[in-house]
């Protein structure tokens, strides 16, 4: 029984030691879940989700990470101490990540250094006592060894120093005392200026500007805290007048070209600071993608001056990232995974966990600590708090592994020293040029300062100013007409010295030269190139800016190309020409002129619209004639028996010709009567005056000139490639970089094509251009600078022209090494000679004077007038045409009102009649009845007028008309004259008893007509007789 007791305990403990065996091998590879804790201040929403996507973004495979955060003030201890101490108590945070601020980060330092648990921060932490910085894993590089450097380097002995926080008073005291100690400068003049308030700094900026007034150069280091700040404090600058050419700012802070540098541009201020981030890199690309799509999808503001700076994300980024990389390297040793998971296990315990107040008046330095039973665990007893707190080594094996780690992440190198500070890190110098920055050099931790260009010595360059023992070094290339080499006529001695060069950038720098009181020599640049990269290392440059960057030369003095990419590594004056690139083809045949050449004065439009004009006039006057009645007539037919017509001058075929007269300035025996014809006729005359005189002025400079039909006339023809021209340029500068860099049409497509055939289309020099062009038989177009093309087509045999607009303004340069004093003086001395415009005189004396072509006029400039040039005219011609039609149906109107007011008939009645008769009717009618033709109803009073004065003037009375038919009613024969009661002004018409002739029998004709002058009918009978108002013969 008792062997069956003890077999059977064996058995138990051999099944107890498998499941336990099981179990830990289960707990040792399942993915453990670390906890982490994050303290964000209450205005850092961005950096708080920045956080959670560092989080998404790294390596998680071998854990999974708790994440823990509080929203607090970093502004105050008590708030950050009580955040670290709810992280760590009951959380158990193995790190946490934060913020500091000037005012926290001793309390920061203390604490976690005294519970050793890691605190990964990318603010500020300060650096005077390294030996405290053992448990804080400082992100952000400290750089203040780069901001000496750099003053070192632009060799500044007197400046003023801004600051805004007791940390910028401290890294004051700390630059002049490194600057003094390790350069020797025992005579360093420092002005410090504190700033309050950074929002409202006028006051501060009057007194700095006031204390360097005695200064030709003025120095300001800006150090401000935050360095985001900055962007409220250079708008002030701007305003209190600062922005000058004599103020050279050194901003202290990491990401200098995020500052809205926007009332500094073009000011002429130098602005230099410091660069962290390579927006060129391709992390840092996919990082701020990233990162602007999380501030739209979470609605956080990430630009602009009040947005938070991409290089605070790039640090936590890599902050996250330093964390996950360690743990994981922690949990892949068997050794340090077993003591991570007992830490783990040991926090989890109940037992163990306990709460952390922290009073307002505990003192984190006031903390004891003894040893616990576990030897992994210790308890800290805070003499200021009521709890105590166990922990483990965790936060040592962290810190180490954090500090050994080494990687490539968004802020450049990371990678650490023991203290926990960034080792091995670079920075670049970027200096503000015109409208961006630029790089001019970079900072290393272990070789200090390097320069990314050829400074030229300043002092040589000074001292040459004053002693005119030391020689400038001129550089120029070979380039009629800016610099020729002199060739000396039969008989005289080789030139020597200067005095081989002749041209207009020659005689322009002797007399800046002269000016300055300096003196130089110029040599020819060895490659015969204006200076271009060649390869991928921007500090390798071929040509004369490769001789300025390798110290060969001071000055550049050519036809030198002012560009952004040249100006990243030289200095340029002011230009003293500007020009664009155009096109040079080869001059083509001039045509005589053609048959129809008479027709070339006006464009087709606007003979199409002269036609539709006289087309317009004709039916204008034909509608007037028609409607008004003063242009209606009635003509006597001498034909037996005697007939009377009404008719109109201006008929339809009648106004066309009328028309086509006045237009080729002939007269016609028409003439309009109605005051709307007479208004057509005008217009139509003056258009003609005016059209005449253009076509005539016009058409004497065509017969002067021989037409000139170029095969292409601008950038658009060319690149489509019209007549197979080809195009090409100089095969290295600044007018190959434009075509094959942009994205421009039609330029980009010129480019193109040059690159297809580039083995046919590219030149080594000018002269070379030019030659391919007279010897292609006009297939090639030299793509050159406009100043050039005009030069080379005033010379012999006068066989190229330049055509099209040239594209850009561009100008031309004097280059100087970047830091040399040369430069501001030089380019004072260009302004002065524009402004005397002695350019001016120098370009007409080497392009204009030494000519040898005889100006052609006739280029193939005269162009057909277009309608844009007489379009006032054709609008004068419609609105005369519209009032001349309005006046008409006025007059229209006006005529037949009155006839309403003479007769009982309405005015729509009479209206209508009259209307019908003149728009539809027959122009003219006969009848052989003599009696008054029936005119329409406004006219029957003007023409009886008329009809009784030729009657009255005829010497032939008329006969009186035949004895009516038999078989009419007497109420159907025709009367003569039938007085009716109420006609006239009497109440009837009789013949009077007494008077005997009233007897007789009242057969004669007699005619009515309207007196216009007594408004009144009188009638007379054929006999010569007249009626008397009442009625009876007079």
């Amino acid at each position: 029984a008792v062997r069956e007791r003890e077999g059977d305990m064996a058995a138990g403990c051999l099944l107890f030691a498998l499941v336990s065996a099981c179990c830990l091998l289960a707990g040792g590879s399942a993915v453990p879940e670390i906890p982490i804790g994050a303290i964000f201040d209450s205005n850092q929403i961005e950096l708080k989700n920045a956080f959670f996507l560092a989080l998404q973004m790294v390596d998680k495979s071998r854990f999974k990470l708790k994440v823990n955060y509080t929203m607090t003030n970093v502004n105050s201890s008590h708030s950050v101490q009580q955040s670290i101490c709810h992280q760590l108590f009951p959380w158990g945070a193995f790190a946490i990540f934060g913020s500091t601020n000037a005012f926290t980060v001793d309390s920061i330092q203390n604490l976690v250094s005294m519970f050793h648990v890691p605190y990964i921060t990318p603010g500020i932490v300060k650096a005077e006592n390294p030996k405290s910085q053992d448990y804080v894993l400082n992100i952000r590089p400290r750089h203040g060894k780069a901001i000496i450097e750099v003053l070192e380097m632009y060799q500044w002995t007197t400046f003023a120093y801004v600051v805004n926080s007791h940390e910028g008073l401290h890294r004051f005291q700390e630059t002049v005392r490194i600057y003094q100690r390790d350069h020797f400068y025992r005579d360093l003049n420092v002005q410090l200026i504190y700033v309050a308030n950074t929002h409202v700094a006028y006051p501060e900026l009057a007194r700095l500007d006031s204390l360097l007034k005695s200064q030709s150069r003025k120095h300001v280091v800006i150090d401000l805290d935050p360095p985001e700040v900055i962007s409220d404090f250079l708008p002030q600058i701007r305003e209190m007048g600062m922005n000058r050419r004599e103020y050279h700012y050194l901003a202290t802070g990491m990401s200098v070209t995020d500052i809205d540098t926007e009332g500094l541009k073009h000011s002429g201020v130098n602005l230099t600071g410091f660069q962290l981030l390579d927006y060129k890199n391709l992390k840092v690309k996919d990082l701020k993608m990233r990162w602007e799509d999380l501030c739209i999808q979470k609605r956080l503001i990430c630009s602009g001056p009040i947005g938070y700076p991409l290089y605070e994300i790039a640090l936590l980024m890599d902050g996250v990232e330093v964390f996950t990389r360690a743990l994981d390297s922690l949990l892949s040793k068997p050794d340090t995974r077993r003591q991570l998971l007992d830490s783990l296990a040991a926090m989890r315990n109940p037992a163990n966990r306990t709460d952390c107040v922290v009073k307002d008046d505990s003192a984190p330095s006031a903390i004891a600590s003894h040893r616990l039973r576990n030897p992994n665990v210790y308890a800290y007893h805070n003499l200021g708090s009521s709890q105590t707190y166990k922990t483990s080594h965790v936060g040592e094996l962290l810190m180490k592994e954090m500090t050994a780690t080494r990687f490539d992440g968004y802020s450049g190198s990371v990678a650490f020293d023991s203290n926990g500070f960034r080792s091995n890190f670079t920075i670049d110098v970027m200096e503000l040029k015109r409208s961006r920055f630029w790089p001019v050099g970079y900072w290393h931790t272990h070789s200090g300062l390097e320069k990314l260009y050829t400074y030229a010595n300043a002092t040589n360059h000074t001292s040459s100013m004053k002693n005119d023992t030391t020689m400038i070094r001129v550089v120029t290339i070979e380039t009629p007409p800016f610099v020729n080499l002199v060739v000396p006529k039969p008989g005289e001695p080789e030139p020597t010295g200067n005095d081989r060069f002749e041209g207009f950038c020659i005689e322009m720098f002797d007399m800046i030269a002269e000016q300055l009181g300096i003196k130089y020599s110029i040599h020819i640049v060895h490659d015969k190139k204006f200076g271009a990269k060649v390869s991928e290392d921007p500090v390798k440059w071929n040509g004369m800016i490769g001789e300025l960057l390798s110290n060969q030369a001071d000055i550049a003095v050519a036809s030198l190309t002012i560009s952004p990419e040249r100006a990243e590594f030289v200095h340029f004056t002011e230009p003293f020409l500007t020009f664009g690139i155009s096109i040079m083809i080869k001059k083509p045949k001039k045509e005589k002129p053609g048959t129809f050449s008479f027709l070339r004065p006006l464009s087709q439009e606007v003979w199409i619209y002269i036609v539709a004009g006289c087309v317009g006039v004709s039916l204008g006057l034909y509608l007037c004639a028609r409607i008004s009645p003063l242009e209606w007539q009635v003509e006597l037919d001498e034909e037996s028996p005697p007939t009377q017509k009404v008719s109109r001058n201006f008929s339809l075929l009648n106004s066309m010709w009328f028309s086509f007269a006045a237009f080729v300035n002939q007269g016609v025996d028409l003439s309009p009567k109605s005051s709307g014809a007479r208004m057509v006729a005008s217009v139509w005359w003056f258009f003609t005056l005016i059209m005449i005189a253009y076509y005539t002025a016009t058409l004497a400079a065509f017969l002067t000139v021989e037409l000139l039909k170029t095969p292409i006339s601008n950038w658009e023809e060319l690149a489509m490639g019209k007549n197979g021209i080809l195009p090409g340029t100089l095969d290295a500068g600044s007018t190959k970089a434009f075509f094959t860099t942009t994205n421009m049409k039609p330029y980009k497509q010129i480019g193109e094509k040059m690159e297809e055939f580039k083995h046919q289309v590219y030149v080594n020099s000018t002269d070379e251009g030019v030659r391919k062009v007279r010897e292609s038989k006009g297939k090639y177009a030299f793509l050159l600078e406009s100043k050039t093309n005009e030069y080379h087509n005033n010379l012999e045999p006068c066989d190229t022209m330049m055509v099209g607009q040239p594209h850009g303004d561009k100008g031309y340069g004097i280059a100087t090494p970047i830091g040399s004093p040369l430069r501001e003086k030089l380019n004072d001395a260009v302004l002065r000679l524009r402004e005397k415009q002695v350019l001016d005189q120098l370009y007409k004396k080497w392009w204009v004077e030494k000519g040898q072509c005889i100006s052609d006029s006739g280029g193939g400039s005269l162009s057909a007038l277009a309608v844009i040039n007489v379009a006032g005219v054709f609008y004068i011609l419609v609105a005369g045409l519209g009032i001349a039609l309005l006046m008409a149906l006025l007059e229209f109107y006006y005529i037949a009102k009155r006839e309403v007011s003479k007769s009982r008939v309405s005015f729509a009645k009479v209206a209508m009649t009259s209307a019908r008769e003149k728009m539809f009717g027959q122009s003219s009618r006969e009848s052989t009845v003599p009696v008054e033709p029936q005119l329409p109803p406004s006219a029957q009073c003007y023409e009886r007028d008329v009809q009784s004065r030729q009657l009255m003037q005829s010497p032939t009375p008329i006969p009186p008309p035949p004895p009516p038919p038999s078989s009419l009613q007497p109420q159907q024969q025709p009367q003569m004259f039938q007085p009716q009661a109420g006609y006239g002004r009497n109440s009837g018409f009789a013949p009077s008893k007494d008077d005997p002739v009233s007897q007789r029998d009242f057969t004669v004709p007699v005619h009515v007509h309207y007196n216009n002058t007594s408004n009144e009918f009188q009638t007379t009978a054929s006999d010569g007789r007249s009626f008397l108002k009442g009625g009876n013969l007079m």
